[in-house]
């Protein structure tokens, strides 16, 4: 099980640090190894291999997968309530309706309202299922 833990944190750690210092990469490494699936860290070994880093949440079309690909919020605390959601990197997430100050998203079979203001803080990359 440990073993397992530290495969996710150094994949975690290893992705983060093509776009953050490496401090920060240790600490949502540290927060991320405890919550993500191996699905997860498999989507993220391979989008270690983009060169896109994903557009906001907020620009794409509705009731269209995408794959997270970062999370670029500063506030630790919100990071954490947002991948304690299931909002984390690696992971699907699919916009189901907008609102006036929010959207509606899903990942798996969870729905949450987002601010619009934290949505443009998630990347995603678009692409269609085959």
């Amino acid at each position: 099980e440990a073993k397992d833990i530290l495969n996710k944190h150094l994949v975690c750690e290893n992705y983060f640090k093509k776009y953050r210092d490496a401090i920060k990469a240790h600490e949502i490494a540290h927060v991320l190894e405890h919550y993500v699936s191996q699905e997860v860290i498999n989507n993220i070994i391979k989008m270690s291999t983009f060169k896109n880093e994903g557009v906001p949440l907020t620009k794409l079309d509705q009731h269209r997968k995408k794959l997270i690909t970062d999370i670029m919020v500063s506030d630790d605390a919100l990071f954490e309530r947002l991948v304690s959601m299931g909002i984390v990197p690696g992971e699907n997430i699919m916009v189901i309706n907008e609102l006036p100050n929010a959207i509606m998203v899903k990942i798996k079979d969870k729905k949450f309202a987002l601010d619009k203001n934290i949505a443009r803080k998630i990347k995603v990359l678009k692409y269609e299922e085959s």
